[in-house]
């Protein structure tokens, strides 16, 4: 039975034990995996002290990579329902309790994500 947690936990512990071996390289790709998998799993600290523990051995966060394009988080989905209906960034932070600022952020994610330019080009199923 998969245990994606413990994997990530496992990669991790990985990253760590080759910072103390002074392997910064091999390191920094094991904690970026694993930053990667506990962001997969939305465990939002643990990917964030792994992406902690990159900078502290002086390796640039941009190791990361993006989440693959076109694939949109749950909160996204439901800001791009709302784009493609025509709705204002103002008129859907008011629907989903949000700043008008994680809109504006949410909406550029989606129109990056899915590869258009403008709203009017967002579609959703």
């Amino acid at each position: 039975m998969p245990q994606p947690y413990a994997a990530a936990r496992t990669a991790e512990a990985e990253g760590g034990a080759r910072l103390l071996l002074g392997e910064t390289r091999a390191a920094a790709q094991a904690l970026a995996e694993a930053a990667e998998r506990f962001a997969a799993l939305g465990a939002t600290r643990d990917a964030a002290r792994c992406r902690h523990a990159l900078r502290e051995c002086g390796v640039a966060t941009p190791v990361l990579r993006r989440r693959s394009e076109g694939v949109l988080s749950s909160r996204e989905r439901e800001v791009a329902r709302l784009v493609a209906l025509g709705r204002t960034n103002k008129e859907i932070a008011e629907v989903l309790f949000l700043s008008r600022r994680t809109v504006e952020t949410h909406v550029a994610t989606v129109l990056r994500k899915l590869g258009v330019r403008s709203r009017t080009q967002v579609q959703v199923d």
